[in-house]
């Protein structure tokens, strides 16, 4: 049996100590690679007369923290305020600490940060972003406050006659910036968007090895290095070309094998995609769940042989909705889950399909895939069978939520 054991970025496997510190978040590489459009954007706009302001858009894994990091290694006066939190005042007082200034009690946030650009920039000429704002939303919007200390801060540097750009890091779209920014603080920056795509399948491999290259010792693959880039980039379920994904995968398969081979890079992959849908099942209410791996288990004793050739994207085969019930109540009554009438299964089945996991359609009872013989209500899963069917086994369902 190997132990693992796990130390400031260090794993010790199979007898090897390896500093794995390359293949985590904050690692800082030597070269940016695939965003050198968006730095170049950035520094472009800092040597204007009158910079602009910008909306800058990604999904998280796609290098805006990096990139705005970069930035401000390769400039003077540049301040980096990191949203940890939903307080915006914790995230200032965090930011004015690191740079050695200590806040004062009660003291207002855009006062802080105005205090840290006087008492630390060299210049005239100031750089300040605002990392994961999304970490102040309320609901649909950011919070009230971080508008007006936006305009605060904006009218003082203006005042003191700083040239000055500030640019917000972000997940959402640039079209939604009106609704979720507060009117006032938007109009006042006149936001531009700067979007982050998804890394490609071939960025995503050049991130890897550029990583993989300053560990010492590390036997690893380009077919490993591959597999990893080409399943982030098109199979990542809502994380298409995260590279922050592409690490975790890496980081998993060598803390169990020890080196990074494709045997290894699919263990771990296949081990992401059923913890995937765990979390998918457990965010569900219990009895929609057991519902939706009633359906699983279902279309798998009706139809194993023949699911076993589908080619890739074609089509399961449909289950009777009756037998689905019967299945549903009889594992429910297994766990000690009763008393939840058919309209509440119908409830749940009809927000399985609003969620695509499945689709539901009456067929006659000459239909080929028709086995009760009469005209009925049958279900198609949409979603990865044998994804779900992994998952469904991981989860103990003797224990609800």
């Amino acid at each position: 049996m190997v132990k693992n054991y796990i130390q400031v970025g260090v794993i010790i496997c199979r007898m090897k100590r390896l500093n794995l510190y390359p293949l985590s978040e904050n690692w800082r590489p030597p070269k940016l690679l695939a965003r050198d459009k968006q730095l170049k954007v950035l520094l472009e706009n800092r040597e204007s007369q009158s910079p602009e302001n910008f909306w800058i858009q990604g999904n998280r894994g796609l290098g805006k923290t990096l990139t705005a990091t970069i930035f401000k290694e390769m400039t003077e006066d540049t301040f980096i305020i990191t949203c940890s939190s939903s307080s915006f005042r914790r995230a200032v007082e965090e930011f004015a600490l690191k740079n050695d200034v200590k806040p004062k009690v009660r003291e207002d946030p855009s006062t802080i940060i105005l205090r840290v650009i006087e008492e630390k920039a060299e210049g005239d000429k100031i750089t300040i972003f605002f990392d994961d704002i999304d970490r102040l939303a309320l609901g649909p919007t950011l919070t009230r406050d971080f508008g007006i200390h936006i305009c605060n801060i904006y009218d003082r540097l203006l005042e003191r006659g700083y040239t000055f750009s500030i640019h917000l890091i972000t997940t959402k779209d640039f079209k939604d910036a009106r609704k979720y920014l507060d009117r006032s603080a938007e109009s006042r920056l006149n936001l531009r968007p700067l979007i982050f795509p998804p890394y490609s399948e071939g960025e995503i491999k050049k991130l890897l090895m550029q990583r993989l290259e300053f560990i010492d010792d590390l036997e690893w693959s380009e077919e490993a290095v591959s597999y990893i880039a080409a399943r982030v980039a098109r199979d990542a379920e809502g994380r298409e070309g995260d590279m922050r994904l592409a690490l975790e995968i890496a980081r998993a398969a060598i803390k169990t094998f020890g080196k990074l081979t494709l045997e290894a890079a699919e263990k771990a992959w296949k081990d992401r995609e059923t913890d995937y849908w765990v979390e998918i099942l457990k965010e569900m209410p219990f009895g929609k769940a057991l519902l939706l791996a009633s359906i699983v288990w279902e279309t798998l004793d009706r139809y194993e042989d023949e699911i076993e050739e589908l080619e890739e994207g074609e089509e399961y085969y449909p289950v009777s909705w009756s037998e689905v019930k019967k299945r549903w109540r009889s594992n429910a009554e297994a766990v000690g889950l009763g008393n939840v009438k058919d309209h509440r299964l119908r409830k749940w089945l009809d927000s399985l399909r609003e969620s695509d996991l499945v689709e539901a359609r009456t067929l006659p009872k000459t239909h080929e895939y028709n086995y009760t013989n009469m005209r009925e209500l049958y279900i198609t899963l949409k979603a990865d069978l044998m994804k779900l069917f992994y998952a469904t086994q991981k989860i103990d369902w003797s224990k609800r939520w």
